[in-house]
């Protein structure tokens, strides 16, 4: 019995033929590139170079500083409204499929039930 060959496949950038094995997702092209494409992206593309280190102040020549911005004076105001809305709101369970979710009696909403759609009673 012939001893079975890897699965040959054709890259996507040069049409070379190869077998999968060979092959690799490359994330600058978006696809499956053969190992010759890799190694040409490699010696095209230089290598990254370090950053100079700051000095030992922290802060980077002319870099700006940035300050924490103030809370918001209304955000204490913020809670008593939503206790407000929440009083017309109201716990309900749905009679044919006992589907609990919030029903708002001055809106009339919802008029039928979000899972099974059954009128909801008020």
């Amino acid at each position: 019995m012939a001893m079975q060959q890897g699965v040959q496949v054709v890259c996507r950038k040069c049409g070379r033929h190869g077998p999968l094995s060979s092959f690799k997702l490359d994330e600058r092209y978006g696809m499956v590139v053969c190992h010759e494409c890799r190694a040409e992206k490699d010696l095209r593309s230089p290598a990254p170079t370090k950053r100079p280190a700051t000095p030992s102040g922290g802060k980077a020549p002319g870099s700006v500083s940035r300050q924490a911005a103030p809370a918001p004076a209304s955000r204490a105001a913020a809670p008593a409204s939503r206790s407000a809305q929440s009083a017309d709101r109201t716990k309900r369970t749905c009679e044919k499929c006992s589907f609990s979710f919030t029903y708002v009696a001055e809106k009339a909403y919802p008029s039928k039930c979000p899972y099974c759609g059954a009128p909801v009673k008020k």
